[in-house]
């Protein structure tokens, strides 16, 4: 569990491990140099309960070198990731375990739940038609370069297998650069159709997410563009802008939101995927039109109005 800053989630997420019905586990948690109280509460547990261990980090370091701290110090024979704001439900770690010693998979994945601040969201039925088209288990390569469904608090693998692959790549700040690599290698991934987890959706730093995560999508398609992986260039390009409309439409700014979709049908028209980027931009168009005109018409008209006690 990498933490910065996270003195509003992290006992949450905290109390989620401590609910496991699996009860062999150990919590290692990474505090990434917080300035808040996030080191005082994982203390706080640490000190309650043996299992959970704390690592203080000198220096501020990117996620994916926090997480290898962690893999470095793990005992286990299988890891798990949990973010600091994010929740497991009680079953996860017991059914996962299960699933990994009866099937021999070296690398699993369940499904999950989005949450925020009014509760669970719920799966737009554009979303759910899309992840019925997505494959989720066996051999995912290379369909996971083009598209990840791997939610990073879902995941089990074995440590072995980690250390195979090197673990995460600091200079490709994605998790998704490590399932490449284990794709690649021809192994099958597992997946369990279960809700086991919950990803917390915050609007407030979704608009500072989006800037990170194109920085860190374009190192990872430019280093998928290397002759050696054999992937369709077009194809990686009209999954960022699709995925990366679909953010600016989350945040509510339809006008990018609107822009990208368009950028991802030119890529690969005739690909299944245009057919999804089209329904989306059509949404994303309708909400820019009632946003801008809509709400610019109610501030005209409320422009003369003059507060009269």
């Amino acid at each position: 569990m990498p933490a910065y800053n996270a003195q509003e989630t992290i006992a949450e997420a905290i109390e989620s491990v401590l609910f496991q019905s699996y009860r062999n586990w150990e919590l290692i948690i990474i505090n990434d140099k917080s300035t808040d109280d996030t080191g005082a509460i994982s203390e706080y547990f640490r000190e309650r309960d043996n299992r959970i261990i704390l690592i203080n980090l000198k220096h501020k370091v990117v996620v994916s070198d926090a997480r290898n701290t962690g893999l470095q110090k793990a005992k286990g024979e299988f890891i798990a990731f949990l973010d600091s704001d994010d929740l497991w439900e009680s079953s996860k770690l017991e059914t996962q375990v299960f699933f990994h010693l009866k099937t021999k998979m070296r690398i699993s994945h369940t499904n999950l739940t989005r949450f925020n601040e009014k509760g669970i969201m719920k799966t737009s039925s554009l979303n759910y038609l899309l992840l019925a088209f997505s494959k989720k288990s066996g051999n995912l390569y290379p369909n996971i370069c083009y598209r990840n469904r791997l939610g990073m608090l879902t995941v089990m693998l074995e440590k072995s297998l980690a250390e195979e692959v090197n673990g995460f790549n600091n200079h490709i700040d994605n998790e998704v650069y490590l399932w490449i690599k284990i794709a690649r290698k021809g192994y099958k991934f597992g997946y369990i159709d279960k809700k086991l987890a919950r990803y917390r959706v915050s609007k407030n730093n979704l608009t500072h997410q989006i800037g990170r995560c194109k920085r860190i999508r374009k190192r990872l398609i430019f280093e998928l563009s290397d002759p050696s992986y054999s992937l369709n260039a077009s194809l990686l390009w009209k999954y960022y802008y699709r995925y990366f409309g679909t953010m600016h439409r989350s945040s509510q700014n339809y006008k990018l939101a609107v822009l990208y979709y368009i950028k991802s049908v030119k890529y690969c028209p005739f690909h299944y995927i245009t057919v999804f980027a089209l329904l989306y931009l059509c949404s994303a168009g309708v909400r820019y039109i009632l946003t801008k005109f809509f709400i610019n018409d109610r501030l005209n008209n409320n422009a003369g109005f003059k507060w009269q006690q």
